[in-house]
Protein backbone atom coordinates (compact mmCIF):
# COMPACT_ATOMS: atom_id res chain seq x y z
CA UNK A 1 0.00 0.00 0.00
CA UNK A 2 1.40 3.26 -1.04
CA UNK A 3 2.09 6.20 1.11
CA UNK A 4 -0.05 9.64 1.11
CA UNK A 5 0.98 12.45 -0.10
CA UNK A 6 0.31 13.70 3.31
CA UNK A 7 2.77 10.91 4.58
CA UNK A 8 5.31 12.10 2.23
CA UNK A 9 5.27 15.63 3.16
CA UNK A 10 5.94 14.30 6.87
CA UNK A 11 8.69 12.43 6.23
CA UNK A 12 10.40 15.29 3.59
CA UNK A 13 9.81 17.16 6.90
CA UNK A 14 11.59 15.21 9.36
CA UNK A 15 14.49 14.56 6.66
CA UNK A 16 14.84 17.91 6.05
CA UNK A 17 14.68 18.16 10.12
CA UNK A 18 17.31 16.12 10.45
CA UNK A 19 19.16 17.38 8.07
CA UNK A 20 19.19 20.88 9.49
CA UNK A 21 20.06 19.19 12.85
CA UNK A 22 23.12 17.05 11.58
CA UNK A 23 24.81 20.35 9.90
CA UNK A 24 24.24 22.23 13.20
CA UNK A 25 25.62 19.78 15.30
CA UNK A 26 28.69 20.02 12.65
CA UNK A 27 29.01 23.83 12.64
CA UNK A 28 29.13 23.98 16.40
CA UNK A 29 31.53 21.39 16.57
CA UNK A 30 33.95 23.64 14.63
CA UNK A 31 32.88 26.72 15.91
CA UNK A 32 34.16 24.89 19.60
CA UNK A 33 36.93 23.92 17.69
CA UNK A 34 37.99 27.16 16.36
CA UNK A 35 37.66 28.20 19.56
CA UNK A 36 39.50 25.52 21.69
CA UNK A 37 42.01 26.44 19.05
CA UNK A 38 42.37 29.80 19.58
CA UNK A 39 42.69 30.12 23.40
CA UNK A 40 45.13 27.72 22.69
CA UNK A 41 46.77 29.91 20.55
CA UNK A 42 46.21 32.47 22.89
CA UNK A 43 47.57 30.68 26.36
CA UNK A 44 51.01 29.55 23.78
CA UNK A 45 52.03 33.08 22.23
CA UNK A 46 51.53 34.78 25.55
CA UNK A 47 54.07 31.81 27.10
CA UNK A 48 56.72 32.24 24.32
CA UNK A 49 56.46 36.10 24.05
CA UNK A 50 57.94 35.96 27.78
CA UNK A 51 60.60 32.98 26.64
CA UNK A 52 61.31 35.10 23.77
CA UNK A 53 61.76 38.65 25.75
CA UNK A 54 63.97 36.77 27.85
CA UNK A 55 65.99 34.39 25.13
CA UNK A 56 66.75 37.90 23.27
CA UNK A 57 68.48 39.79 26.12
CA UNK A 58 70.52 36.68 25.85
CA UNK A 59 70.88 36.41 22.75
CA UNK A 60 71.69 40.57 22.60
CA UNK A 61 74.64 39.85 25.17
CA UNK A 62 76.24 36.95 23.72
CA UNK A 63 75.98 38.63 19.94
CA UNK A 64 77.46 41.89 21.14
CA UNK A 65 80.06 40.19 22.94
CA UNK A 66 81.45 37.86 20.17
CA UNK A 67 81.39 41.14 17.78
CA UNK A 68 83.33 42.69 20.38
CA UNK A 69 86.03 40.33 20.74
CA UNK A 70 86.34 39.56 17.08
CA UNK A 71 87.22 43.44 17.15
CA UNK A 72 90.40 42.79 19.36
CA UNK A 73 94.16 42.23 17.98
CA UNK A 74 96.19 39.25 17.11
CA UNK A 75 93.53 36.41 17.14
CA UNK A 76 94.46 33.94 15.23
CA UNK A 77 92.10 32.26 12.36
CA UNK A 78 91.60 29.30 14.36
CA UNK A 79 90.02 31.86 16.71
CA UNK A 80 88.60 33.81 14.53
CA UNK A 81 86.51 30.45 12.89
CA UNK A 82 85.69 29.47 16.60
CA UNK A 83 84.21 33.08 17.07
CA UNK A 84 82.15 33.14 13.72
CA UNK A 85 80.78 29.84 14.45
CA UNK A 86 79.24 31.25 17.73
CA UNK A 87 77.94 34.05 16.01
CA UNK A 88 76.18 32.02 13.46
CA UNK A 89 74.26 29.98 16.11
CA UNK A 90 73.36 32.51 18.46
CA UNK A 91 71.89 34.14 14.84
CA UNK A 92 69.90 31.26 14.41
CA UNK A 93 69.08 31.61 18.04
CA UNK A 94 67.95 34.80 17.09
CA UNK A 95 65.32 33.58 14.16
CA UNK A 96 64.07 31.05 15.81
CA UNK A 97 62.76 33.54 18.80
CA UNK A 98 62.05 36.06 16.00
CA UNK A 99 59.34 32.82 14.41
CA UNK A 100 57.85 32.71 17.85
CA UNK A 101 57.28 36.41 18.59
CA UNK A 102 55.43 36.19 14.99
CA UNK A 103 53.25 33.20 16.15
CA UNK A 104 52.40 34.94 19.32
CA UNK A 105 51.56 38.49 17.06
CA UNK A 106 54.39 40.33 18.88
CA UNK A 107 56.30 40.56 16.20
CA UNK A 108 56.69 44.29 15.41
CA UNK A 109 55.66 44.98 11.33
CA UNK A 110 56.18 47.63 8.94
CA UNK A 111 53.75 47.60 6.81
CA UNK A 112 53.36 49.02 3.02
CA UNK A 113 51.58 48.58 0.29
CA UNK A 114 53.02 46.66 -2.07
CA UNK A 115 52.35 44.79 -5.46
CA UNK A 116 52.56 41.07 -4.92
CA UNK A 117 53.43 40.23 -8.20
CA UNK A 118 56.73 41.94 -8.38
CA UNK A 119 57.49 40.28 -4.48
CA UNK A 120 56.62 36.72 -5.21
CA UNK A 121 59.01 37.13 -8.27
CA UNK A 122 61.86 38.04 -6.63
CA UNK A 123 61.21 35.16 -3.99
CA UNK A 124 60.95 32.63 -6.81
CA UNK A 125 64.43 33.72 -8.03
CA UNK A 126 66.29 33.56 -4.15
CA UNK A 127 64.25 29.98 -4.02
CA UNK A 128 66.04 28.75 -7.76
CA UNK A 129 68.92 27.21 -5.90
CA UNK A 130 67.13 25.98 -2.40
CA UNK A 131 64.38 23.79 -4.52
CA UNK A 132 66.31 21.29 -6.21
CA UNK A 133 66.07 20.02 -10.18
CA UNK A 134 63.80 17.70 -9.38
CA UNK A 135 61.28 19.70 -8.52
CA UNK A 136 59.38 22.33 -11.14
CA UNK A 137 59.11 25.94 -9.67
CA UNK A 138 56.27 28.01 -11.22
CA UNK A 139 54.88 31.71 -10.32
CA UNK A 140 51.51 32.48 -11.51
CA UNK A 141 51.11 36.13 -11.38
CA UNK A 142 48.09 37.94 -10.07
CA UNK A 143 46.07 39.79 -13.64
CA UNK A 144 45.76 43.76 -12.43
CA UNK A 145 46.59 42.54 -8.56
CA UNK A 146 45.30 44.79 -5.92
CA UNK A 147 48.09 46.40 -3.46
CA UNK A 148 48.42 44.50 -0.39
CA UNK A 149 49.04 46.41 2.90
CA UNK A 150 51.72 44.10 4.72
CA UNK A 151 55.42 44.00 6.04
CA UNK A 152 57.71 42.82 2.88
CA UNK A 153 60.44 41.64 4.46
CA UNK A 154 57.80 39.21 6.90
CA UNK A 155 56.03 38.61 4.09
CA UNK A 156 59.14 37.51 1.91
CA UNK A 157 60.15 35.04 4.98
CA UNK A 158 56.69 33.61 5.47
CA UNK A 159 56.99 32.60 1.38
CA UNK A 160 60.18 31.40 1.57
CA UNK A 161 59.00 29.16 4.73
CA UNK A 162 56.35 27.52 2.82
CA UNK A 163 58.39 26.96 -0.63
CA UNK A 164 60.98 25.15 1.70
CA UNK A 165 57.96 23.20 3.38
CA UNK A 166 56.47 22.26 0.17
CA UNK A 167 59.88 21.10 -0.84
CA UNK A 168 60.47 18.75 1.72
CA UNK A 169 56.67 17.72 1.10
CA UNK A 170 58.25 15.91 -2.64
CA UNK A 171 59.75 12.69 -2.63
CA UNK A 172 60.51 12.68 -6.26
CA UNK A 173 59.79 14.58 -8.78
CA UNK A 174 57.29 17.23 -8.73
CA UNK A 175 55.93 20.54 -8.53
CA UNK A 176 55.40 23.85 -6.53
CA UNK A 177 53.48 26.62 -7.97
CA UNK A 178 53.32 30.26 -5.94
CA UNK A 179 50.46 31.74 -7.40
CA UNK A 180 48.72 35.27 -6.39
CA UNK A 181 45.25 36.07 -7.14
CA UNK A 182 41.83 39.14 -5.88
CA UNK A 183 39.69 37.76 -3.79
CA UNK A 184 36.31 39.07 -1.90
CA UNK A 185 34.87 37.35 0.75
CA UNK A 186 31.55 37.81 1.72
CA UNK A 187 30.09 37.65 4.89
CA UNK A 188 27.76 34.22 6.62
CA UNK A 189 29.58 31.97 4.34
CA UNK A 190 30.90 29.95 7.86
CA UNK A 191 34.31 30.82 7.03
CA UNK A 192 37.00 32.07 9.56
CA UNK A 193 38.18 35.04 7.21
CA UNK A 194 36.79 38.54 7.82
CA UNK A 195 34.47 39.77 5.01
CA UNK A 196 36.44 42.25 3.07
CA UNK A 197 39.16 42.40 -0.05
CA UNK A 198 42.45 40.37 0.35
CA UNK A 199 45.30 39.42 -2.03
CA UNK A 200 45.78 35.85 -1.82
CA UNK A 201 49.25 34.40 -2.30
CA UNK A 202 48.61 30.28 -2.39
CA UNK A 203 51.56 27.79 -2.55
CA UNK A 204 50.65 24.25 -3.97
CA UNK A 205 52.49 21.42 -4.02
CA UNK A 206 52.64 17.86 -5.45
CA UNK A 207 54.24 16.00 -2.62
CA UNK A 208 52.58 13.25 0.18
CA UNK A 209 49.54 15.74 1.31
CA UNK A 210 48.85 15.80 5.03
CA UNK A 211 46.09 13.40 7.51
CA UNK A 212 43.84 15.31 8.81
CA UNK A 213 45.25 14.25 12.18
CA UNK A 214 49.03 16.05 11.21
CA UNK A 215 46.83 18.95 9.63
CA UNK A 216 44.78 19.82 12.77
CA UNK A 217 48.05 20.66 14.19
CA UNK A 218 49.94 21.69 11.48
CA UNK A 219 50.06 25.34 12.76
CA UNK A 220 51.12 24.69 16.55
CA UNK A 221 54.74 25.89 17.29
CA UNK A 222 57.19 23.02 17.57
CA UNK A 223 55.26 20.32 16.15
CA UNK A 224 56.74 18.72 12.88
CA UNK A 225 56.66 15.46 10.92
CA UNK A 226 60.52 15.78 9.70
CA UNK A 227 63.13 14.37 11.41
CA UNK A 228 64.63 15.35 14.48
CA UNK A 229 67.04 18.10 13.50
CA UNK A 230 65.43 18.41 10.14
CA UNK A 231 63.26 21.24 11.52
CA UNK A 232 61.72 23.00 14.19
CA UNK A 233 58.38 23.15 13.56
CA UNK A 234 58.06 26.68 14.37
CA UNK A 235 57.24 27.51 9.83
CA UNK A 236 53.81 27.14 9.73
CA UNK A 237 53.08 28.86 13.22
CA UNK A 238 55.17 31.50 12.17
CA UNK A 239 53.25 32.61 8.91
CA UNK A 240 50.00 31.85 10.48
CA UNK A 241 50.76 34.38 13.14
CA UNK A 242 52.22 36.77 10.61
CA UNK A 243 48.82 36.45 9.03
CA UNK A 244 46.62 37.16 11.45
CA UNK A 245 48.61 40.07 12.97
CA UNK A 246 48.20 41.56 9.72
CA UNK A 247 44.52 41.41 9.74
CA UNK A 248 44.71 38.47 7.01
CA UNK A 249 44.39 34.40 7.37
CA UNK A 250 46.08 31.36 6.39
CA UNK A 251 43.96 28.45 5.18
CA UNK A 252 45.44 24.28 4.44
CA UNK A 253 43.88 22.72 2.07
CA UNK A 254 45.54 18.85 1.98
CA UNK A 255 44.87 15.46 -0.15
CA UNK A 256 46.48 12.63 0.65
CA UNK A 257 48.61 11.43 -2.57
CA UNK A 258 47.86 14.82 -4.41
CA UNK A 259 49.53 17.49 -2.32
CA UNK A 260 48.56 20.49 -0.54
CA UNK A 261 47.35 24.11 -0.99
CA UNK A 262 48.64 26.60 1.84
CA UNK A 263 46.87 30.32 1.20
CA UNK A 264 47.72 33.37 2.89
CA UNK A 265 44.84 36.32 2.58
CA UNK A 266 46.53 39.40 3.01
CA UNK A 267 44.25 42.72 2.85
CA UNK A 268 44.33 45.18 0.01
CA UNK A 269 45.84 48.32 0.09
CA UNK A 270 44.82 51.77 -0.84
CA UNK A 271 47.74 53.27 -2.50
CA UNK A 272 50.54 52.46 -5.09
CA UNK A 273 54.13 50.98 -4.00
CA UNK A 274 55.95 52.49 -1.93
CA UNK A 275 59.51 53.60 -3.01
CA UNK A 276 62.48 51.97 -0.70
CA UNK A 277 64.09 54.15 1.41
CA UNK A 278 67.72 55.32 0.39
CA UNK A 279 70.81 53.54 1.67
CA UNK A 280 71.45 55.04 5.04
CA UNK A 281 75.45 56.22 6.06
CA UNK A 282 76.35 53.83 8.72
CA UNK A 283 79.12 55.84 10.60
CA UNK A 284 79.06 57.45 13.51
CA UNK A 285 79.68 61.04 13.49
CA UNK A 286 80.79 61.97 16.59
CA UNK A 287 77.04 62.63 18.42
CA UNK A 288 76.00 61.63 21.88
CA UNK A 289 73.70 58.74 22.24
CA UNK A 290 71.83 58.06 25.53
CA UNK A 291 71.35 54.58 26.33
CA UNK A 292 68.81 53.52 28.74
CA UNK A 293 68.17 49.66 29.49
CA UNK A 294 67.37 48.20 33.25
CA UNK A 295 69.51 45.17 32.12
CA UNK A 296 73.16 45.88 32.70
CA UNK A 297 74.82 43.37 30.95
CA UNK A 298 72.67 43.93 27.66
CA UNK A 299 72.83 47.61 28.43
CA UNK A 300 77.31 47.74 28.74
CA UNK A 301 77.47 45.71 25.47
CA UNK A 302 75.18 47.68 23.58
CA UNK A 303 77.13 50.98 25.00
CA UNK A 304 80.53 49.18 23.92
CA UNK A 305 79.22 48.41 20.49
CA UNK A 306 77.85 52.25 20.07
CA UNK A 307 81.49 53.91 21.05
CA UNK A 308 83.13 51.20 18.80
CA UNK A 309 80.99 53.29 15.83
CA UNK A 310 82.50 56.44 16.92
CA UNK A 311 79.52 57.86 19.29
CA UNK A 312 80.07 59.41 22.65
CA UNK A 313 77.75 57.12 25.01
CA UNK A 314 75.85 58.34 28.34
CA UNK A 315 74.33 55.18 30.11
CA UNK A 316 71.18 55.19 32.27
CA UNK A 317 69.49 51.72 33.86
CA UNK A 318 66.34 53.58 34.54
CA UNK A 319 63.88 56.37 33.10
CA UNK A 320 64.08 58.54 36.07
CA UNK A 321 68.56 58.26 35.73
CA UNK A 322 67.53 58.87 32.17
CA UNK A 323 65.58 61.83 33.03
CA UNK A 324 68.12 63.32 34.78
CA UNK A 325 71.25 62.15 32.50
CA UNK A 326 69.26 64.17 29.80
CA UNK A 327 68.95 67.22 31.78
CA UNK A 328 72.66 67.02 32.34
CA UNK A 329 73.92 66.16 28.73
CA UNK A 330 72.21 68.86 26.53
CA UNK A 331 74.46 67.60 23.50
CA UNK A 332 71.97 64.49 23.79
CA UNK A 333 71.31 63.85 20.19
CA UNK A 334 69.35 60.47 20.43
CA UNK A 335 67.78 58.12 23.05
CA UNK A 336 68.45 54.63 22.23
CA UNK A 337 66.05 52.74 24.83
CA UNK A 338 64.60 49.64 25.91
CA UNK A 339 60.93 49.41 26.18
CA UNK A 340 60.55 47.25 28.63
CA UNK A 341 61.38 48.67 32.05
CA UNK A 342 60.79 48.50 35.39
CA UNK A 343 58.82 51.28 37.76
CA UNK A 344 56.28 53.59 36.28
CA UNK A 345 57.87 54.28 33.14
CA UNK A 346 58.23 52.32 30.46
CA UNK A 347 60.04 53.35 27.28
CA UNK A 348 57.69 54.54 25.56
CA UNK A 349 56.68 57.01 28.24
CA UNK A 350 60.25 57.82 28.73
CA UNK A 351 60.49 58.75 24.79
CA UNK A 352 57.58 60.69 25.10
CA UNK A 353 58.76 62.72 28.10
CA UNK A 354 61.80 63.24 26.19
CA UNK A 355 61.02 64.63 22.85
CA UNK A 356 58.32 66.95 25.81
CA UNK A 357 61.50 68.11 27.41
CA UNK A 358 63.71 67.94 24.36
CA UNK A 359 61.90 68.83 21.22
CA UNK A 360 64.73 68.09 19.04
CA UNK A 361 65.76 64.81 20.32
CA UNK A 362 65.55 61.89 17.95
CA UNK A 363 64.23 58.62 19.52
CA UNK A 364 65.32 55.02 18.73
CA UNK A 365 63.43 51.68 20.47
CA UNK A 366 64.74 48.70 21.08
CA UNK A 367 62.48 45.06 23.16
CA UNK A 368 62.77 41.72 23.21
CA UNK A 369 59.46 41.66 22.21
CA UNK A 370 57.15 44.53 20.94
CA UNK A 371 54.03 45.69 22.76
CA UNK A 372 51.34 48.16 21.75
CA UNK A 373 51.98 51.21 20.91
CA UNK A 374 47.99 51.82 21.85
CA UNK A 375 47.05 55.04 23.79
CA UNK A 376 50.82 56.14 23.46
CA UNK A 377 51.83 59.94 22.90
CA UNK A 378 54.22 58.72 20.60
CA UNK A 379 54.54 58.71 17.03
CA UNK A 380 54.03 55.35 15.52
CA UNK A 381 56.58 55.71 13.19
CA UNK A 382 59.45 55.72 15.75
CA UNK A 383 61.72 53.66 14.24
CA UNK A 384 62.19 49.93 16.50
CA UNK A 385 65.38 48.12 16.85
CA UNK A 386 64.28 44.53 17.35
CA UNK A 387 66.91 42.51 19.59
CA UNK A 388 69.51 40.76 19.48
CA UNK A 389 70.76 43.05 16.78
CA UNK A 390 74.20 42.63 15.08
CA UNK A 391 76.18 46.04 14.99
CA UNK A 392 75.86 46.29 11.43
CA UNK A 393 72.16 46.70 12.24
CA UNK A 394 72.66 48.93 14.64
CA UNK A 395 75.00 51.30 13.05
CA UNK A 396 72.09 51.07 10.41
CA UNK A 397 69.33 52.50 12.63
CA UNK A 398 70.76 55.20 14.76
CA UNK A 399 72.34 56.68 11.53
CA UNK A 400 68.65 56.42 10.14
CA UNK A 401 67.30 58.09 13.14
CA UNK A 402 69.96 60.40 13.58
CA UNK A 403 69.53 61.66 9.52
CA UNK A 404 65.32 61.46 9.82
Amino acid sequence: MSETPKEDETALLRSAALQTARSMMILRRRTEEQTRQTQKNEAIGQLTAGIAHDFNNLLAIIMGNIELTRDLPGLGSNAMALLDNALHAARRGAEMTHQLLAFSRQQPLKPSDIDVNSLIAYVARLLKSLVTERIALTVERALQPWPTFIDPSQLEAALINLTLNARDAIDGPGKITIAAANISVEGGNGHAIKPGDYVTISVTDSGCGMPPEVLTRACDPFYTTKEVGKGTGLGLSMVHGFAEQSGGHLAIDSVIGFGTTVTLYLPRGSRPDTQPLPNARTAGGGETILVVDDHDAVRQVSAAQIKRLGYAVVEADCAAAALDALRDNPQIALLFTDIVMPGAMDGHDLASEAIKRHPGIKVLLTSGYAQSREDRDIDADTPMLMKPYGRDKLAQKLREALDD
